[in-house]
């Protein structure tokens, strides 16, 4: 079992990071990745990731911690994508995406959404793709992208919006939120596409699963969030380890 998407360098981790993992092994998970956001911590990923065996990551620009000075990150994220090219560990750019929840300009988040899209095509990486409020921009832009592969992080959305991600070669994150009572829309769509476009997640140590809100998610949650999974799609949980481990190795390690 891995958790695709957590972001265990965070200083949340720093007393305890040892621990943290061990129990997750112990748990059952076999691989983690950990999604960059900001260049400035960059080397806190890698270093993160070069202690640990079966610990990957990836590198980008979250929208969340754009700036005015963007076109500067961008040529900092190349340079660290380039440095890194031969990193068998670094296996993604991202996380990178739109969010128009928040301040940062539409536009600007477009014009490096695109921007890092063509970094992952010079790089040949998968991208792991944040979203909020713009899955039709998304989608809009990926389809010029034919080539490029990825996760869609966190999905939540209808049963359309996850056939359109899956039509072009994209797998669906799945996290704490199907955990939730009130998402009943994305448990249909999850249930529509089948486990065969499905990775595990936490965003560990945010999206804290139901029953644990105001807690530290840690990685070992993802057995939980596994076990919700199989009952949703009824099959038994060994199917969705094997089946989503499946898919993490054919996005994010196997060659081209």
């Amino acid at each position: 079992m891995i958790d695709s998407h957590c972001h265990l360098d965070f200083p949340e981790f720093d007393h305890d990071r040892d621990a943290v993992w061990q129990v997750a092994r112990q748990k059952g998970l076999s691989g983690l990745l950990i999604p960059g956001t900001e260049v400035r911590y960059f080397s806190r990923v890698q270093a993160v990731a070069q202690q640990y065996d079966d610990i990957y990551y990836g590198l980008g620009l979250h929208p969340w911690f754009l700036t005015s000075d963007h076109q500067h990150q961008l040529t900092l994220l190349q340079d660290a994508l380039r440095a890194s090219s031969d990193d068998k560990k670094c296996v993604a750019l991202g996380e990178i995406g739109l969010d128009f929840a928040i301040a940062v300009e539409p536009e600007v988040q477009m014009s490096v959404f695109e921007q890092q899209l063509e970094l992952a095509q010079q790089f040949s990486l998968p991208v792991i793709v944040h979203h909020r409020k713009s899955h039709n921009d998304i989608i809009r832009i990926l389809k010029a992208y034919p080539d490029l592969k990825g996760v869609v992080h966190a999905f939540s959305g209808s049963a359309h919006v996850a056939q359109s991600y899956v039509k072009m070669g994209f797998k669906l994150g799945i996290g704490g939120t199907i955990t939730y009572e009130r998402s009943e829309k994305t448990r249909k769509a999850i249930k529509a596409v089948g486990v065969q476009h499905l990775l595990l997640e936490t965003d560990a140590p945010t999206m804290p699963l139901s029953g644990y809100q105001g807690q530290r998610n840690e990685p070992e949650k993802v057995v939980l969030v596994a076990q919700v999974l199989a009952k949703l799609l009824e099959v038994d949980v060994d199917t969705i380890s094997s089946q989503t481990t499946s898919n993490f190795k054919e996005l994010f390690l196997t060659p081209g």
